[in-house]
């Protein structure tokens, strides 16, 4: 009887368990049979120890050491800077000279040496390089402008036929009729009346004071006229001679239409001087300008007239002055002009 009881309660209190644990739900159930398994002895244990722990390398003996101090480096830097001081002054005088002298091949080679050493100056003192750069930027200036000038020189002469140009280069023969009277030409004696060759001597037409001469060139036309001739007792001290007579010449002249042609560029102005005609005295001896004060013409566009003077020193007692027309466009007989007094 009480075996059985036993059983009876056991049995009850199992399905009792059993309700229990249906009302509760999965999860208390599965917490109740579940119970964590932590094994102090497997946990993680930190391997750290003071033998295996960073340790610095410092090393005294291979920290900087700083150098002593060595004033000859003072002396070596200073002439260093000297010289590259020098270099650039001297590279820049010739860049300027270089420059100047741009238009001659001198110019060119200066250029040169002056970029070369103002390269060295600007190595030498990386610090204070002005000179070298004001050097280098003025000769490669002149440099690029001389070959610009010597290029378009080339092109020009190239285009005008170059050497072969030159070589083919003939006189062009004068077709311009001169309208003058020649019955003043005179005429010069031949070796049968003189015993001498006088074939070569060019023709000449004789005019006196007061006449007025024209003038066909290969540039145009013009005329001039002696006024007349006087002497005066003004002195230069300061002249090379010291003459026994100075004269005085008056003269005008007009532009008809002559004009220059310099390389494209018309120059449409007339000048005349001394220097446009040869002197001889009465004894043959050729004259030379007398520097006193007298009154200068005026350079002259074509239309228009002006008037001047020259003055001669003159060595002899005869009051006569050949004077020749001295003009290489002009192709006619000679042209002088008597001059008595």
């Amino acid at each position: 009887m009480d075996s059985k009881n036993q059983s009876m309660q056991a049995a009850a209190a199992q399905e009792y368990k059993e309700v229990e644990m249906q009302a509760q739900g999965p999860a208390t159930q599965q917490y109740r049979e579940v119970q964590p398994q932590y094994n102090t002895e497997t946990a993680y244990q930190p391997q750290y120890t003071t033998e295996t722990a960073y340790q610095p390398q410092y090393n005294a003996e291979t920290a900087y050491q700083p150098r002593p101090y060595d004033s000859s480096l003072d002396d070596y830097y200073e002439e260093e800077y000297r010289t590259a001081r020098n270099l650039g002054a001297a590279a820049l005088g010739l860049s300027i000279g270089g420059f100047i002298t741009g238009w001659f091949g001198l110019g060119l080679l200066l250029d040169l040496v002056a970029i070369i050493l103002g390269a060295i100056s600007i190595n030498k003192n990386r610090f204070k390089k002005g000179l070298g750069i004001a050097a280098i930027s003025v000769a490669s200036v002149g440099f690029l402008l001389t070959m610009l000038v010597y290029g378009f020189a080339f092109n020009e002469w190239k285009e005008n036929g170059g050497l072969s140009g030159l070589l083919e280069d003939e006189p062009v023969a004068v077709t311009q009729d001169y309208d003058y009277d020649y019955d003043d030409i005179v005429v010069p004696q031949t070796q049968s009346q003189t015993g001498t060759d006088t074939s070569k001597v060019k023709e000449k037409l004789h005019y006196s004071v007061g006449d007025t001469v024209t003038v066909q060139t290969d540039n145009g036309e013009y005329s001039f006229t002696i006024k007349g001739v006087s002497e005066t007792s003004e002195r230069n001290q300061y002249a090379d001679s010291d003459p026994d007579r100075v004269v005085l010449i008056d003269y005008e002249y007009e532009n008809i239409s002559y004009v220059v042609e310099y390389d494209n560029y018309y120059n449409d102005k007339l000048y005349m001087g001394s220097n446009d005609f040869e002197f001889y005295d009465a004894d043959g001896h050729s004259m030379d300008d007398y520097p006193i004060s007298y009154e200068y013409p005026h350079s002259i566009t074509p239309g228009h007239k002006t008037s001047g003077q020259m003055a001669l020193g003159l060595n002899n007692d005869s009051n006569y002055i050949e004077m020749e027309l001295d003009d290489y466009g002009y192709k006619g007989p000679g042209i002088v002009i008597d001059l008595d007094w």
